[in-house]
């Protein structure tokens, strides 16, 4: 007998691990429910182990019945688009959430404001030149820039012209 249950009933119960992955959950989340005591918690012997921590299967069948179990998406039927890429079939918006939805999108459709001064490493990734063909132009002068502590800062529009 261990803690009043015998060998043989601990033999059914799930481990820890196991009811995780069957959740999908995490054990720590399991943790925290068997310490605010929803669920009974036992140790399976295990020859040459330590004990394996086990769940009792009616206290794991309440949570999972309270666990809200993630949905898969719904692909819409021949919706492929070229490149063997699939698309997702979107929920059915009611006339009352349309309008949000528009102004979602039109708030996403704006420009991201772009930084008006540009360290070395980023004017070379924006221009397409090397970072050594940048310094040379500052050097010589052919690349107004400011010189800041640690590195440089080119103005976009200076870059534009290049």
């Amino acid at each position: 007998m261990i803690g009043g249950m015998s060998k043989d009933t601990l033999a059914d119960w799930p481990s820890k691990s196991e009811v995780a992955e069957r959740l999908g959950m995490h054990t720590k989340t399991l943790d925290r429910a068997i310490n605010r005591g929803e669920i009974q918690q036992a140790y399976r012997r295990v020859a040459g182990r330590r004990p394996m921590p086990v769940l009792n299967p009616a206290d794991v069948a309440k949570l999972e019945a309270t666990t809200v179990q993630p949905q898969p998406f719904v692909m819409a039927h021949g919706s492929a688009e070229p490149g063997g890429t699939t698309a997702l079939a979107a929920p059915r918006a009611s006339a009352a959430s349309l309008p949000a939805l528009v102004d979602f999108l039109q708030a996403a459709a704006r420009p991201v404001p772009q930084p008006l001064f540009l360290t070395l490493e980023a004017a070379a990734e924006y221009s397409g030149l090397p970072v050594a063909t940048l310094k040379a132009f500052l050097h010589d002068g052919s690349l107004a820039a400011i010189k800041t502590g640690r590195g440089w800062r080119i103005r976009r529009r200076d870059l534009d012209l290049v």
